[in-house]
């Protein structure tokens, strides 16, 4: 149940103090719950919480994440719609910019008030997952064959990440090259987006990949990373060799931009 009143824009309190008067799920502790949720209220947008989130939705509980925020906000916006659409496509409401302003516990169920903007927004759900703070997540992973920090959200599909993304490249006052593509077909394991970042030059800045296989389509560019290769070499590796054939050519499906 779901409830939406129009109120006048205020600071929202802390969230721990407010958990501290529900009964809740850490990361940590939900991998011991053996029950489906009948509604399962995430708390939190990290990699951990999306996967989380759509395991559960897929297991049958209603699940809606609300985040203070954005979705993954570390992850290249563009892409983050690809996994969004999923998860709206699987039947999880996402709620952005939604933060808590009350909770309490009432009958075993909790309720759930978000503020967003002006309006105030309730919601009843038997059980609350709350992601850790941003200042407690994990750094990126740097692989022990690579020095190119690498993340990957384990949601289906998969959002694999290496090296620098666009909106940090852009802060480094470098004019850019944004090549976007698709891959579909059996053997690239169905369809992936691809968004690479490269210097004005063609060095490869950084590169995210979302599909079924991201993370291992990703294995030659983390290479290329650790290389400081060109864009052009990139044609030189097996995997990726059928994209930039396939994007060679004029109407093909590589796109490409200057920011």
């Amino acid at each position: 149940m779901t409830l939406a009143l129009h109120v006048e824009p205020a600071a929202t309190p802390p969230l721990a103090p407010l958990l501290a008067s529900v009964p809740h799920f850490t990361p940590a502790s939900i991998r011991a719950n053996t029950v489906v949720p009948e509604h399962l209220l995430v708390l939190g947008g990290d990699a951990q919480s999306c996967a989380t989130a759509q395991a559960y939705r897929r297991l049958g509980a209603d699940v809606t994440i609300a985040v203070p925020g954005l979705l993954l906000p570390e992850e290249d916006r563009e892409l983050v719609g690809v996994l969004r659409a999923a998860f709206v496509e699987d039947g999880i409401a996402v709620l952005e910019r939604a933060r808590v302003a009350h909770l309490e516990s009432r009958s075993g169920r909790v309720n759930a008030y978000l503020r967003r903007g002006s309006v105030l927004q309730g919601l009843e759900a038997s059980h609350v997952l709350a992601a850790p703070a941003p200042a407690a997540r994990r750094r990126p992973a740097v692989r022990p064959w690579s020095g190119t920090p690498v993340r990957v959200v384990r949601t289906d599909p998969v959002l694999a990440h290496a090296g620098l993304d666009t909106r940090r490249a852009r802060h480094a006052g470098a004019e850019l090259r944004i090549l976007r593509g698709m891959a579909d077909g059996a053997d690239s394991g169905g369809r992936h987006h691809i968004k690479a970042t490269c210097t004005a030059s063609g060095t490869l800045l950084g590169v995210t990949i979302v599909g079924a296989c991201a993370f291992e389509h990703l294995q030659p560019w983390i290479l290329a990373l650790d290389a400081g290769l060109d864009i052009d070499a990139l044609v030189c590796l097996p995997r990726v060799a059928g994209w930039f054939a396939r994007a060679a050519d004029a109407g093909g499906p590589l796109r490409v931009t200057t920011h």
